[in-house]
């Protein structure tokens, strides 16, 4: 099938401004051209009108910087549907780059993608029997208890089938992408890390964000431990300073102090509510307050005037705080 270079268009699922190139290569495919021609393996499929290459991206680009738009050359063409393109691109993205963190992420990107936009689709989930579930378009997981899922659902597992890579590869693209969804991370924050390391610091930056609560830890987990795994730190270091943040920030407040404010405001004034228990007890004595010997009565006044005291205290503290805070951001 001949074709001009100006009417072949990339692989639809390559998103070709996020895919790295590899220049070394171009210029070695372009020098082979010179000596030899373009061999003519390239297979592509027409849609509309027009042709679209399965695979051999590096070829093109090496093509059209040799030749004219209107230079025709040999594509095999072959009748491939939307899931045979994906599985073609990801294959040769696994031959040229192998386990670059960044690439691996985006093959998994244009699955989920495809996924949403119905173009392939996967089993349906069973909440029943798996837990784990993502819906398309989104890498981050749902809630387990949620009883039913729509046909963009899918699973680390359906992807591992549908590419037939492994569970390292899969699940590792998949949590990167978390983190890039929860903002913790940039699509540049991975170039250059293993995937196994890409994997530890994107779970740990995750758990820090979603189970801690603090996401400016999380941040600083992936950053810090990106920065020095391309220093050349070891991945047994780096997860050992991830788990030592993770631990040391236990102690510290909870980082949504709205949120835990409003929920330790709740049970303070649950505490003496009318239909509170410890309330209830309390009236109950009162009606039979003089049945109670000097000793006892002295003791229940005692106890309810330093609970008032203690109370009193925590909230002066809590007004003088606030009040040293104001003073010093007003300076």
């Amino acid at each position: 099938m001949k074709v001009q270079l100006k009417d072949i268009k990339a692989n639809p699922f390559r998103d070709i401004g996020r895919y790295p190139i590899n220049e070394k290569k171009i210029e070695t495919l372009r020098r082979s051209i010179q000596k030899t021609g373009f061999w003519d393996n390239c297979v592509a499929r027409k849609v509309n009108g027009h042709v679209e290459l399965a695979y051999g991206h590096h070829r093109l680009v090496a093509l059209r910087e040799e030749f004219p738009p209107d230079h025709e050359v040999n594509m095999i063409p072959r009748d491939l549907d939307d899931a045979d393109m994906i599985r073609v691109m990801a294959n040769e993205n696994q031959e040229e780059w192998g386990h670059n963190a960044s690439v691996t992420m985006e093959t998994i990107r244009a699955v989920v993608n495809a996924i949403a936009d119905g173009k392939i689709t996967m089993p349906r989930a069973n909440p029943g029997k798996v837990r784990r579930i993502r819906i398309a378009p989104s890498f981050c997981i749902e809630d387990p208890q949620r009883k039913s899922f729509p046909p963009t659902a899918y699973t680390s597992k359906d992807i591992q089938e549908f590419l037939g890579w492994s569970e390292t590869n899969v699940n590792s693209a998949l949590k990167m992408l978390e983190t890039v969804e929860l903002g913790l991370a940039e699509d540049e924050t991975f170039a250059g890390i293993p995937l196994t390391t890409a994997y530890e610091v994107a779970s740990r930056g995750v758990k820090a964000a979603t189970k801690l609560k603090n996401t400016p830890l999380a941040k600083k987990i992936i950053k810090d431990v990106t920065d020095k795994s391309r220093a050349g730190i070891g991945a047994k270091a780096l997860r050992d300073e991830a788990d030592k943040m993770i631990a040391e920030s236990k102690d510290a407040p909870p980082p949504d102090v709205s949120k835990f404010t409003q929920k330790l405001t709740s049970q303070l004034y649950a505490q003496f509510k009318p239909d509170n228990k410890l309330c209830a007890q309390l009236s109950s004595l009162l009606d039979h307050v003089d049945q109670l010997d000097d000793q006892d009565h002295e003791s229940i006044v005692v106890s309810l005037e330093k609970l008032a005291s203690e109370a009193a205290s925590w909230a002066k503290q809590f007004r003088g705080a606030r009040t040293t805070i104001n003073i010093e951001v007003e300076l």
